[in-house]
């Protein structure tokens, strides 16, 4: 990687507010199965600051709990072994709700839909 450094982009990253990263987050429409899911991912990214594809292949057993909040096991493609990422209370609360409202049971927390399901939630 260091010796790539000279060859990246000067400009390539974008910067995003506060606010503009709020109001992202606070966008999918949390009254349907997709909704729910996007708003647990989006919150995921934005506190972590983990490589979508970090994020997709998140185990629970990933998440850790510490006495002053949670972190991410991560292990990414420049990585050679797990590292820590900050998992903020609202991110977890949010897997949370995603992951009790889901149709099916699977290992990973961030799971698709076998079809096109934005359908609102079930109440029980």
């Amino acid at each position: 990687m260091k010796a790539l450094k000279t060859r990246l982009k000067p400009h390539a990253r974008t910067r995003i507010s506060k606010e503009d990263m709020r109001r992202l987050c606070e966008s999918p429409d949390i009254s349907t199965l997709v909704g729910l899911r996007d708003a647990a991912l989006l919150a995921t990214l934005a506190s972590s600051g983990v490589r979508a594809s970090e994020a997709a292949a998140l185990t629970r057993e990933q998440i850790v709990k510490h006495s002053d909040g949670y972190t991410l096991l991560v292990c990414g493609k420049t990585d050679t072994s797990y590292r820590d990422a900050h998992l903020s209370v609202e991110a977890w609360q949010k897997i949370q709700d995603w992951i009790t409202q889901r149709p099916t049971e699977s290992p990973f927390i961030f799971t698709s839909f076998p079809r096109k399901s934005a359908l609102p939630l079930q109440s029980a």
